[in-house]
Formats: C-alpha cells, sequence, structure tokens
C-alpha cells in the first residue's frame, strides 16, 4: 500500500529508492509471517506502535541498511512479486475459460 490510509503507520523517506527499499523489505517480512507473533486484537488484527518501534530498531532497519547496500535482494523479491502476479492472472484466465467452454458445450443442448 502506497498510500496512507487509516490506522496505519507512515514512513518517510528522503528518496524513491528508499522508499522502495523500504515497502520491498516490509513487503516480504509481512508475506513471509513477520509480524504475525506480534499482532494483537482479536476482530481486528494491529501491530502496536511500541512493538513496531522495537522492532524496527532490533530487526528491520539492520534489514533495511543491508537491503541498501546490497540492492539484489530487492529486485529478487520484486521479481517474485511479478510471477505471483502473472501467476494469479493465469490461473484467473484458465478459470474463465473454463467456465466458457462449460458454458458453450453444456448448455448449449
Amino acid at each position: 500500500m502506497r498510500e496512507p490510509c487509516p490506522n496505519c503507520f507512515i514512513i518517510y523517506c528522503s528518496n524513491q529508492e528508499e522508499l522502495e527499499t523500504v515497502y520491498w523489505t516490509f513487503y516480504a517480512l509481512w508475506k513471509n509471517g513477520f509480524f504475525h507473533p506480534y499482532l494483537c486484537g482479536s476482530v481486528i488484527e494491529m501491530l502496536r506502535l511500541f512493538e513496531l518501534k522495537k522492532l524496527l530498531q532490533n530487526f528491520i532497519q539492520p534489514g533495511i541498511e543491508k537491503a541498501i547496500r546490497n540492492p539484489e535482494m530487492i529486485h529478487k523479491i520484486k521479481s517474485i512479486h511479478d510471477l505471483e502476479q502473472k501467476q494469479a492472472e493465469q490461473s484467473r484466465l484458465l478459470s474463465q475459460l473454463r467456465a466458457t467452454l462449460i458454458q458453450k458445450y453444456y448448455y448449449s443442448i
């Protein structure tokens, strides 16, 4: 999510490269369930600001600094995301094709 919304934390970056690194680092951590043990709430799960600050200091910031020094990992994460998007689109199109074939074959009796 690149646009701010209610009940979300906002992180300000000094340039576009830093923004991309921070975004994809958080995306990769979220996608792999890194934040799950720290979520609270029975209906709407949320991350407390205190927990986020602690995670930023101990884990996330060192990871971001490492990614800035060696941007190869961010490129790999982006590539995997793009492949996932393409696969999801292909799956959607295959489902659409199956539905069309079934409609043409079975409903034309």
